[in-house]
Formats: structure tokens, sequence, C-alpha cells
């Protein structure tokens, strides 16, 4: 029940399980047409509501703080665009994330705005489901106070469209597996048309109007397209196998590192009590922290050979999710791990840069990356995304750091066990061995793409350069015997050709041999690629090498119809930080986890 004396209430809606309805049709177009749809109704439809329903800030709150609007970060495409603080009178706090909080000055228009948000809601994504609640607010001496949230039921439950099952003319969607197909859609060029359901129409026609989108009609993602030099829309790829572009496809998923601390230590100077302030004082660390990461982004997207970094070039990446400090990106296989490192090298340099006077934490991020053929199922390579992703969080959470993995078989395997049984072994004196050095930090990344450049197969080499670089029979011959332990990796890698052996030998060199926590790394006196890592979770010292994950990183481009022909290897690659650290600092063993 309202209380008489609060003076305003904020209207809180968050979509529920926003990734499983944004991914719940596993075609690309379907992805982005569904995102299309989310971005409307955030930026749009629920603000139109509110407007409707009488949204108010009361009178003399500023939400600006009564201080200068923070400076954009430079390379930041939505910098013009996102500007929540620069808008004084704007009742509408959050829209976001699939999150809306908005302000009402009476209680009847707040519960009234509700129900309109659930149908609009409704109409808009189906059945998923919102958790909605009113904060009350009142007005004292020292400023507005929040007192006990009321809880409002959950909405946005379907119940509309439903059909009986037994009817003998109906079929299954054959997009989704999800609903009953009412319509046939085309697919690509020569395919059969598909039989799908209502929402999976909505989805793509979403996805058609988000691409032909121009002026005010766009989008948040369009928006940030446009904003990256040398981006072609037009020739944008709306198929997953289109995008691999013959090869394999690579899942990225970020995420900010350590936000709810960063968070609590922007609000120390912010006076006990009041909302607004304190409102003001979270969404400008926010608004940082997604700035930041988005303009680390773009700088990757822009200076990726392979990516479309210029006119007329195809692009070859789609950004599925760019909500807050979250992004999902698919590109092309064989650069994502380019595109990896070049962000967190952009962030570095942006965190490096800050605004003279800004107080908050460097921003960084963990990315995880799954390599999988296009027609893999996507939920299943996003989930893998997401575990490297918590992976590499679990290294490091003031560094940016990086976890991957290429999927060649059918089935997802379990990646710990995984992981346990083909990189951990023991040394002769008992030590672990283990052989990966992933999760890498963004600057260790960056000397591994370098250093594997020469290792990458490619027609055009000449005999001199064919016989220098490791043959893909090769290096599945080294894995094995890597796997079988330090020493039968050892006389496997000596077997090599001599001007193969030298090449990886130098490629290690550059990835292992530098400055780190353990101070100019000694190689083991018998294996010469192999470096201490420093004790474990369990206290025993351990060995790693990065050979296989130069290797793996090169034979990347093999992956699919391609094969070892591609125009875009004699272009730039990363330039490593030589002057960075190494990634060879004390570890807990594969995957972050105690071995």
């Amino acid at each position: 029940m309202a209380s008489a004396a609060a003076k305003a209430w904020v209207v809180c809606l968050e979509i529920k399980r926003i990734q499983t309805w944004l991914f719940a049709v596993p075609k690309l177009q379907a992805m982005v047409g569904a995102n299309a749809i989310l971005a409307k109704l955030l930026s749009q439809t629920l603000v139109a509501k509110a407007e409707e329903n009488g949204a108010k800030l009361p009178a003399g709150v500023d939400r600006t703080g009564g201080t200068s609007t923070p400076k954009a970060i430079p390379g930041d495409p939505l910098a013009d665009w996102d500007r929540p603080l620069a808008l004084a009178d704007d009742p509408v706090l959050v829209r976001h994330a699939g999150r809306f909080h908005v302000v009402f000055l009476d209680f009847a228009q707040a519960e009234q705005f509700v129900r309109a948000a659930a149908v609009a809601i409704a109409e808009a994504c189906g059945d998923v489901l919102v958790a909605a609640h009113i904060e009350p607010l009142t007005q004292q001496a020292k400023g507005w106070l929040q007192g006990d949230r009321i809880e409002v039921a959950a909405v946005g439950e379907a119940t509309a469209g439903l059909v009986a099952l037994e009817s003998p003319l109906l079929q299954p969607c054959q997009a989704s597996g999800v609903g009953f197909a009412s319509k046939r859609v085309g697919g690509r060029a020569g395919a059969r048309k598909l039989r799908v359901s209502d929402e999976v129409v909505r989805r793509r026609e979403a996805f058609s109007r988000h691409d032909r989108a121009t002026g005010d009609d766009r989008d948040l993602v369009k928006r940030f397209y446009q904003g990256i030099p040398g981006f072609d829309a037009l020739r944008q790829q709306n198929d997953f196998t289109d995008l691999a572009d013959g090869g394999y496809l690579g899942v990225l998923c970020a995420d900010g590192n350590s936000v709810g601390a960063g968070l609590a230590a922007a609000r120390q100077a912010v006076p006990a009590g009041d909302y607004f302030a304190q409102w003001y004082h979270t969404e400008a660390y926010f608004l940082r922290t997604r700035s930041r990461i988005r303009a680390a982004l773009a700088t990757a997207l822009a200076e990726t050979p392979g990516l479309a970094a210029g006119a007329w070039q195809t692009p070859r990446y789609r950004l599925l999710m760019l909500g807050g400090d979250d992004i999902l990106l698919v590109a092309r296989a064989d650069r994502v791990l380019e595109l990896a490192a070049r962000m967190c090298k952009a962030l570095d340099a942006l965190n490096a840069q800050s605004a003279v006077g800004d107080s908050g934490s460097p921003t960084t991020v963990g990315v995880g990356v799954a390599i999988v053929h296009p027609k893999f199922p996507f939920r299943r390579a996003h989930e893998l995304a997401e575990h490297l992703m918590a992976s590499a969080k679990r290294r490091s959470r003031t560094e940016n750091c990086v976890d991957w993995e290429v999927v060649t078989a059918a089935a997802l395997p379990d990646l710990q066990a995984q992981r346990l049984a083909q990189w951990v072994g023991r040394a002769p004196d008992g030590s672990l061995a283990i052989a990966s050095l992933r999760p890498y930090t963004g600057q260790g990344l960056q000397r591994l793409v370098a250093a594997a450049k020469p290792l990458v197969p490619d027609r055009a080499a000449t005999d001199a350069d064919r016989t220098a670089r490791i043959g893909r029979g090769q290096w599945r011959w080294l894995a094995e015997q890597m796997h079988r332990g330090m020493f039968l990796g050892e006389l496997a890698r000596r077997e090599l050709r001599p001007q193969a052996r030298e090449m990886i030998d130098k490629a290690v060199l550059v990835v292992g041999d530098g400055a780190s926590d353990v101070a100019q790394p000694k190689p083991h006196d018998m294996c010469a690629h192999w470096y201490p890592l420093g004790a474990t979770g369990t206290g025993t010292s351990a060995w790693g090498t990065p050979l296989l994950d130069l290797v793996e990183v090169a034979h990347i481009h093999t992956l699919g119809t391609r094969g070892v022909a591609h125009e875009d290897l004699d272009d730039e690659t990363v330039e490593a930080d030589t002057t960075a650290t190494s990634d060879l600092g004390p570890r807990r063993g594969p995957s972050g986890g105690a071995p």
C-alpha cells in the first residue's frame, strides 16, 4: 500500500533470462533481430509508455548531480548518443541491459505504467518473464531517501496464442523447435523454405528493419557499426557459414572485471542516503566502464586485418550483444584471437590516458573465445565461451585476460576434465608439467599472436618457407607426445626438421622469455621450451610451455573448407609490446583452478 509521506516512486523493470530469449532461435538473422526488438523496446516503446502515464522527476531534482558532465571516452562510437548524465530532467534513469527504471510522482500512475509496460513487453518479446518492483522515495533534509521496495507480481508470462496440440494441420517451427509454424520463409540461395512460427517471422522482420535503418531509427548496434572507420554495412553477412568465410567461427564473450568492487569505490564520496546522488555516481561509473569497453572494441575491429577495416571489404563479424560491460560477438575464427588481443591493448591504452581528475579504477575485462564449426549449435558455443570467460576472470581481475578453446568434435567436451587430461603431467622431479599457458593476459596474447604469424601455413610460400613451417600432421604428433609428458614432448620437438624446429624455438622465446613475476625466467635445463610457473594452488612448483598454444593459433587458419590458402596472411598482425610482461606469473593450474 502506498505511503502518504512518499513524494516519488521509482518503477524498476528487469527482463529475466534475457540471453535465453535473445538466442532462442539459433539463426544469425533472428539473433540480430531479437537484439533490435529489445533495443526498440527499451529506448522507444517503454519511454513512450512512461510519458503517456505521467513520468516526471520531482521538482528541484537535477540528474546531473549539479556537476559538469563527465568527459566522453575518446573512440567510443556511441559517445554522442549514450549521454544519460547530460539530461537534467529525464525521468528515465536506466534503459539498457534488459533493465528499465523510471520515476513517477503518483503511485497510481506508477502502477498503471507497470500494467502498460507488461502488455508492451509481451507484444514485443512474447513469453519472457519480467520482474517488477516499485521503490518509494521520501524527501528529507539530507536528500531523497529510499523506503522499503514494493514487490509487483512477475509480468510478461505468455498466455495468448496457444493452439490445441492435437490439430493434425500444425507442425513445430523448423527454425526454433518451439511454437507452431505459420509461415514459410526463404533461407540461403537454393535452399528449401522453412516453416516457421510468428515469433521467428517477427525477429526476421526486425532484422530487416535494423539493417535498413538510418538516422534516428538506428538502434544502439547500428550506431556502433557506423562509428567504426571503414565499415560497410551494405556488405554485412547474414549467415554463420558466410560469416566464417569457409573456415571456423569464433564466438567471443567479454565481461568487465570486478564491477561491483569498482562501483563501491566510486560511491565512497556519495552523500549517505541521497537516492539521486547515489544514482548519479552509479551511472557515471557504469557509463565510464561501458564507454571504455566500446571504444576498445571499436578500435580493435577497425585495426584487425581481415575483419573489414577498409572500403569494399566484406565485414566478417556481427555483434549479438552490446549491453553495459557485456559483449557477445561472432567473427571469423582465424582473426578472433587477434581481435581479442587488439581489444585488450586498446583498453590498456584508454586506462593509461584516463581523464585528469578521474578517480575511477582501471577498466579490465575477461574474454572467452569458443572456436567452432559454423554449424555447431550456437547455444553450446555460447555456453563454452562463457565458461572460458569465467576461466579468464579467475586468472586475474586486475588485468585483461583471455582464454580460448578450439572444438573440432561434434559434441562439446567437459572442458575442465579435457584440460586436466591433455595438459597436466609430471616432470621427472615430481613437479607439475602443464602443456599450456592459458588463460593469457592481454599482453601475453599480443605476444602469442605476433609470435604465431611465422608459423602460419601458406600455399603461396616458397619451398624454403614450407620446409620451415610445421604441418598439421607434425603438429598432431607433437601434441600427442607432449600430452604424454615433458621429455617425450621434447624428443618429438627435436625430431622436427631443423628449419621448423628453429622457427618454433624463436616463437616460443618471444612468448616465454621476458620480464614477469619470475624475473627473467630460466628455461628447464633439458627442455628449452618449458618455463617455471611458480607455485600452484596445491603448493607444488610447476613448469609450463606456450608451444602447443602457438601451433594451435597458427593452425586455426586450416580449419574448415578454406584450407591453408588465405588472402590475408600477408597483412600486418598485432604488434606485440616487447617491453610488456610475459604471461608467466604464478598460476593455479589449467582454467585457473587447482590442478
